[in-house]
């Protein structure tokens, strides 16, 4: 009965609705006739547009519908010329402001007021008015003080651009909320005088790049250098305190500071703190920010403020964003070491050439020239202990002019080698990222190969070989047996020179060699690492414990990642993943996710409740499944029960399939004995005939209710084990089963109603 009341009042809702559906109000087909007000009434479609789309497209078409109005009513009652061009030549700058800028929109008008609003299936209705004798009034208020703001303007000197712009921009905004009507000063209607003068000041303000307007970075990461303007003008003109807002108009970017004042000499400056989007092209604009000297900045005035906008446009800088995927800058790589007793000049120089090749080879970076790295090296030497500090190789970055610096620092400690790369941001004067590689002295060690018997008598042969280059000198049969044995005849000098100095190199020198041999994986790693994907992983349920682990191949990387929901923007390598969730009171969840350099790949993890409706319908399919499916480690009897049910009834359906084989034997020899019975014809062979048919019958009926009765015993079993599964499903799990939600208009009186019912099986 319960269900059947949540039905009953999901209909009354339906019917409520349908019946406020029909009510329309009047306003949309017969017009209010009150004189006192002008009325604007619009509708639009609102297919295919957000509600703040439609509504606002309504709104504005409505403002303009009284703008009309108001300017209809003006021209029938004075003789004033509206349409008017003006052309001023002052600062040798020649722009035209003609009717367009004395439409006013919703924004504008001030005292109009939405009376009412509808929105059908298909449509939206809107209702606007604006009170005659109220805007009469602060239409004359509003005549008067763009009229002082601009005579204010006319004092000004033409040197100090600022103190124009604080008079002429609070007189447009007077000007532009008097709907219709001409504002006269001196013979000049201010409505095309002032947007003139305005522009004539702005572009007397030349804002131009100081400096490179094209740059390149990566997603997820500040800008490397500063965007910057200056103003160019007049010698004796103050440059000082004017606003200059930075915007994005292509992309999505995060800024320090969106405004910023210039100095006295006319210069600004902004940082791109993150790249947010990852277009491959984006663009940043900068434009004096004329809306900063609005005589109101609270009160909102959208079409107001584009209009300067798009007078602010005319002068402007635009600057060009080319977005990598992974990072492209000019770096210097710099290899060190503090332990010269273990690692030579010549050594270092080796790693560093190995390292400049293979990042050349991996990674996007633009390499600074060797030669030119040398030479500064010769000024610290190549020792970390003159460089350990931040500061040092910032100096040094800046003097080999690039963007970053990776330092390698090659430290040897009693159990092992670690070889650590440092990358500078030079600009940012910051360390970017840290991260270091360990070789175990354990590990060579045992690599290290003892020094066979006639050791020195080889290398002897091998030296005179070396100056001489005459092969047939050297003994191969006994180098052979003294280099290894199991390889068997060294056919020629070079294979001999090669498979000696793999096998006894000293010591020291096996360890350069197996960092070299180290070197490709490292710098794949690092690069890795320098353009990490940022990963989100966001789910329905908070909290929640995620086991991802690494699937690729990469022996830096970390192998087993433990994280709670959600995850944002997290770094993670390059690679393929493997994501597992198992929370108390829901489904096991299994994804894989790859994640590829500089990318931003999100992830929603739909979490679903174990539900006894499940629980019931598995068990219906496979006995105990349900069972299984609701255990966990609060709850590990449901999996005991699962396993009892699943192979009790496998049992039985084994017995069952037996019984009823059996049967159906017996009953082939029912019909044959009854078929002997048939045809008997002499009085002995039918009463012969008969007992036999009548005991294989007694056989078949008892080997049948065998049967039927194991497969009924099967059959409640199966049944109850389904019952089982939803009734015995654990009580913290099974939370609501039915709910009915109405919509919030409902409980505010509002003429229209939705409910939504929901039934969690």
């Amino acid at each position: 009965m319960r269900v059947n009341r949540y039905y009953l009042s999901l209909i009354g809702a339906c019917f409520l609705s349908t019946l406020f559906s029909q009510r329309m109000p009047s306003w949309t087909t017969k017009m209010p006739e009150d004189e006192k007000f002008y009325w604007a009434r619009e509708s639009v479609s609102i297919s295919g547009l957000s509600e703040e789309e439609y509504k606002n497209k309504a709104n504005a078409q409505a403002l303009q519908k009284i703008s009309m109005q108001i300017r209809t009513t003006v021209a029938g009652k004075t003789d004033y010329s509206i349409a008017e061009s003006v052309t001023d030549s002052e600062e040798s700058f020649s722009s035209e402001f003609e009717q367009e800028s004395t439409t006013s929109t919703i924004a504008d008008i001030e005292g109009a007021i939405l009376e009412d609003d509808y929105t059908s299936s298909t449509t939206y209705w809107v209702l606007w008015k604006l009170d005659k004798a109220m805007y009469e009034k602060s239409m004359e208020k509003y005549v008067e003080a763009a009229k002082n703001q601009y005579e204010g303007f006319t004092y000004m000197e033409k040197t100090d651009p600022v103190g124009q712009l604080q008079y002429l921009i609070p007189a447009y905004e007077a000007v532009i909320k008097v709907a219709g009507v001409p504002v006269m000063y001196e013979g000049k209607n201010l409505k095309t005088v002032i947007p003139n003068k305005i522009a004539n000041v702005t572009n007397s303000l030349r804002l131009v790049a100081d400096g490179q307007k094209e740059f390149t970075g990566q997603p997820g990461f500040p800008l490397g250098k500063p965007l910057k303007v200056k103003i160019q003008t007049k010698k004796d003109a103050d440059l000082s305190d004017i606003p200059i807002i930075f915007f994005t108009e292509s992309g999505e970017l995060e800024f320090s500071e969106s405004v910023k004042q210039t100095s006295s000499s006319g210069k600004a400056e902004t940082n791109v703190t993150q790249i947010v989007s990852r277009k491959p092209s984006q663009k940043v604009r900068a434009m004096i920010d004329l809306k900063e000297w609005r005589e109101d900045r609270l009160s909102d005035m959208v079409s107001f403020e584009k209009r300067l906008d798009d007078i602010s446009k005319v002068n402007s800088v635009l600057f060009s964003l080319d977005i990598k995927q992974v990072t492209q800058e000019k770096i210097a790589i710099i290899a060190v070491t503090q332990d010269t007793a273990m690692f030579t000049e010549d050594d270092m120089k080796r790693i560093n050439t190995v390292l400049r090749t293979w990042f050349a080879e991996v990674s996007d970076f633009k390499l600074k020239d060797e030669n030119k790295i040398d030479e500064i090296i010769k000024e610290y030497k190549r020792s970390a202990k003159l460089c350990t500090d931040e500061e040092c190789q910032i100096q040094i970055g800046k003097k080999l002019g690039v963007e970053r610096l990776l330092f390698v620092d090659v430290d040897n400690s009693p159990k092992e080698v670690s070889v650590t790369y440092y990358l500078t941001n030079i600009a940012n004067r910051e360390f970017e990222k840290q991260y270091g590689y360990d070789f175990s002295h354990k590990e060579w060690k045992e690599k290290r190969p003892e020094k066979p018997k006639g050791y020195k008598r080889a290398r002897l042969k091998i030296k005179q070989a070396e100056e001489d280059y005459d092969s047939d000198k050297i003994d191969y049969e006994l180098y052979s047996k003294i280099v290894d044995q199991n390889e068997g005849p060294i056919n020629n000098y070079e294979n001999a020179m090669e498979n000696f100095n793999n096998r006894f190199i000293p010591y020291k020198n096996k360890i350069f060699y197996e960092i070299i041999d180290n070197i490709p994986e490292m710098v794949e790693d690092f690069w890795i690492r320098t353009n990490p994907g940022l990963v989100t992983l966001q789910s329905n349920t908070r909290g929640v414990k995620a086991d991802i682990r690494y699937l690729g191949t990469n022996r830096w990387a970390e192998k087993k990642i433990e994280e709670r929901l959600p995850i944002m923007n997290k770094e993670f390598l390059e690679g393929s993943y493997d994501l597992r969730i198992n929370k108390l009171g829901y489904e096991k969840y299994q994804m894989r996710f790859d994640v590829a350099m500089g990318e931003f790949p999100e992830h929603f993890i739909d979490l679903k409740p174990k539900r006894p409706g499940k629980a019931a319908l598995r068990s219906l399919f496979v006995p105990g499944r349900g069972q299984i499916y609701s255990s966990d480690a609060d709850h590990r009897n449901r999996m005991i029960m699962g396993a009892t049910y699943f192979f009790s009834t496998a049992a039985l359906v084994g017995t069952s399939g037996i019984l009823w084989n059996d049967f159906f034997k017996s009953r082939d020899v029912y019909e044959a004995s009854r078929e002997n019975y048939l045809n008997a014809v002499s009085i002995e062979d039918v009463s012969s005939t008969q007992s036999v048919m009548l005991r294989d019958h007694s056989t078949m009926s008892d080997k049948r209710s065998t049967a039927v009765l194991v497969s009924s015993l099967t059959a409640g079993l199966w049944l109850f084990n389904a019952i089982d599964a939803y009734f015995f499903f654990p009580a913290k799990y099974k939370g609501i089963r039915v709910s009915l939600k109405a919509d919030s208009a409902l409980l505010a009186g509002e003429n229209r109603v939705r409910a939504n019912l929901k039934w969690h099986f």
